[in-house]
């Protein structure tokens, strides 16, 4: 019998990060126009990415690890779910030294952070100054290892 049940899709994955974030009502109040003006801006987003993925070697430097391009497809990908749930692009896009993907938001006082791990890990972060709010984890596979 199963007590919880694990996200599945990529877009319940993400959908499990992001519901302590976000505000509940806020995608209901989207009229079709804000959503193809979200779509336009995600679409830098998703230029870069796909400069990156074209291009990985632009990232590489002594001692940083850059993502790999089923990472970066990966990134592609949430990125897509992430528009699909009305939010916002981020502040930030950036890699974190280790082969993983970031998109950053900084909100009045708080940072939120998606991480992409090249272990397939998705971490999700809101901080307060440097002080930790909240965060939570997904391992891919995770259910195999019980």
């Amino acid at each position: 019998m199963r007590l919880v049940e694990l996200p599945d899709t990529l877009a319940e994955r993400i959908t499990c990060l992001i519901q302590p974030v976000l505000q509940p009502d806020r995608a209901a109040d989207l009229l079709e126009a804000g959503r193809a003006d979200l779509r336009s801006r995600w679409q830098v987003v998703l230029a870069q990415l796909a400069d990156w993925k074209s291009d990985s070697g632009q990232l590489e430097d002594e001692g940083v690890v850059a993502p790999t391009s089923a990472l970066l497809s990966f990134a592609e990908d949430v990125a897509e779910v992430l528009c699909a749930n009305s939010v916002e692009p981020p502040d930030n896009l950036l890699t974190n030294g280790d082969g993983g993907v970031v998109f950053r938001w900084r909100l009045s006082g708080r940072t939120w952070s998606i991480e992409l791990d090249s272990d397939g890990t998705i971490e999700s972060s809101l901080m307060a100054g440097s002080r930790l709010l909240w965060r939570h984890s997904l391992h891919e596979h995770a259910a195999d290892s019980t």
